[in-house]
């Protein structure tokens, strides 16, 4: 199935923030797997395969005019980023298996409140607060889509009564529901961030000479401030209030 023209803007949009997340992945996998431990002890090495297969399956749903389920694939990615970060900064080096023992009923539970116990040093303090706000807005917009609520009803009533039916979706649809996946990508892509050794994420990063990383994510403001946690590298020091002026024009949300 194709996409309907007045879609494609958008469409191309949700496939940049979709690779955006997977070559992140992809070399956040392999360069903290360069650890002899990393298969025994580190979950992402198990749950990898998850996120990529909860990202492939957003733009294929949109491309077929199936919106909904990527709202709540979306609150998975979020709920399995914050408990990634939360049991492996409490067990960095113990083995999945005792840590899967040690957090069981974290695991099993659909609370995200851990998210405060989760340190984010590459976060100055005073972003905390709002940045905790964001992520309990954006799973809480989520969850009314994971079981039968009157907020998702009245949704479906308005769209239809807009007389539009299952592959009829508007730009403006498309449009807002790209808008909350970045966000919701962006701060899960922080907790992860959090949950590998911090040299992953400044070689992600910071290029070699010294400049920011061309990625999508960077127009979140708190991946713009993870980015200026490395502005202590030395290559960086020479060309610093140029890379500062960028980063601070890039940031949209």
């Amino acid at each position: 199935m194709a996409i309907p023209k007045q879609l494609e803007k958008e469409f191309q949009r949700t496939i940049l923030m979709y690779n955006s997340y997977l070559k992140w992945i992809t070399f956040c996998f392999l360069n903290t797997s360069r650890d002899s431990k990393f298969k025994d002890n580190h979950i992402f090495s198990v749950i990898s395969q998850d996120y990529i297969e909860t990202l492939t399956s957003t733009p294929i749903l949109i491309e077929e005019g199936i919106l909904r389920p990527t709202i709540r694939e979306s609150r998975f990615v979020l709920e399995m980023s914050i408990k990634m970060a939360f049991i492996q900064q409490k067990l960095y080096n113990a083995d999945i298996e005792e840590k899967i023992k040690r957090y069981e009923k974290i695991l099993n539970s659909p609370s995200i409140s851990i998210m405060k116990q989760v340190n984010l040093h590459m976060l100055t303090e005073n972003l905390h607060d709002n940045f905790y706000e964001e992520c309990g807005k954006l799973y809480g917009f989520s969850s009314n889509f994971v079981h039968l609520t009157s907020l998702q009803i009245e949704d479906r009533i308005n769209i239809l009564s807009d007389g539009f039916w299952l592959g009829q979706e508007t730009e403006i649809m498309l449009k807002e529901l790209n808008n909350y996946l970045e966000r919701i990508y962006a701060v899960s892509i922080v907790f992860i961030m959090h949950s590998v050794p911090t040299y992953v994420t400044g070689d992600w990063i910071v290029e070699n000479d010294g400049n920011s990383i061309d990625w999508y994510y960077l127009r979140s403001k708190y991946i713009a401030e993870i980015d200026s946690f490395f502005d202590y590298k030395h290559e960086r020091q020479d060309k610093l209030d140029l890379i500062k002026n960028r980063r601070l024009s890039l940031i949209e949300y």
